[in-house]
């Protein structure tokens, strides 16, 4: 007896995508297609929410990254949120020097 079954395969690796299956039942409706019993599923999805629904549902929100100041008015736009820069407590000690580039290296030199 011969044991059929749908099988996904992973788009980069071409390799067989274990415990992998289609989502919104196209796995089951594609097996019940083919004529093979439908694989038991190991969790159920009863329903969905986008991101920024999901984010919406807390009172409050706080974060920290460098990247939310350049990105403020997508976050005004998808979230309805405002960013606000928060100053550093102790003065930038960095130098920000011109960057330099090397046309040749020496073999002593190391990357």
């Amino acid at each position: 007896m011969q044991v059929r079954s749908v099988t996904l395969i992973d788009e980069y690796k071409g390799r067989v995508a274990e415990r992998r299956r289609w989502p919104d039942s196209l796995q089951a409706a594609v097996e019940a297609k083919e004529g093979l019993n439908c694989a038991a599923r190991r969790f159920a999805c009863w329903g969905s929410i986008a991101m920024q629904n999901f984010i919406g549902l807390y009172p409050r929100l706080c974060g920290m990254t460098g990247t939310a100041a350049t990105q403020g008015q997508e976050f005004r736009e998808m979230y309805e949120l405002e960013v606000v820069v928060v100053p550093t407590h102790r003065p930038v000690i960095r130098r920000d020097l011109p960057t330099v580039v090397f046309k040749t290296r020496t073999r002593s030199t190391r990357l």
